[in-house]
């Protein structure tokens, strides 16, 4: 949003109002009041343990810098790569899982129906 030209605080109002997530929403309004009193949203986002120190940090040079957009960029960027890097290892884990279990059932279902033929044979013989 600031990319495109949305206010600071503006932006804050409306990622608060999409968190969909108490903790962060009450963190970030405290970091609009902050910001709109003349703070840094680093130093508020800094006190909390509810973004990562990462991001925290690389909100500071942003700010401390005047690339404030460039930071935030970057950090999105970093943290998409690394959800996508942890879905790719969940999916790799799981996987396999899924394979074994459905392996069973199979074999469950075959045994459940050549089971009563083979004991039919027997009865014939």
């Amino acid at each position: 949003m600031i990319e495109n030209g949305v206010p600071m605080l503006t932006a804050l109002g409306i990622t608060r109002s999409i968190s969909g997530n108490r903790v962060v929403s009450d963190l970030i309004q405290k970091a609009a009041d902050a910001v709109e009193q003349g703070g840094t949203l680093g130093g508020v986002l800094e006190k909390s343990t509810a973004f990562p120190n990462l991001a925290t940090q690389m909100i500071k040079v942003g700010e401390k810098s005047g690339e404030m957009k460039k930071m935030l960029e970057k950090s999105a960027e970093l943290f998409e790569r690394e959800v996508q890097n942890a879905v790719a290892a969940a999916t790799s884990i799981v996987e396999p899982v899924i394979i074994l279990i459905m392996g069973v059932v199979i074999g469950f279902i075959i045994l459940a129906v050549c089971l009563p033929i083979f004991e039919i044979n027997e009865l014939i013989h």
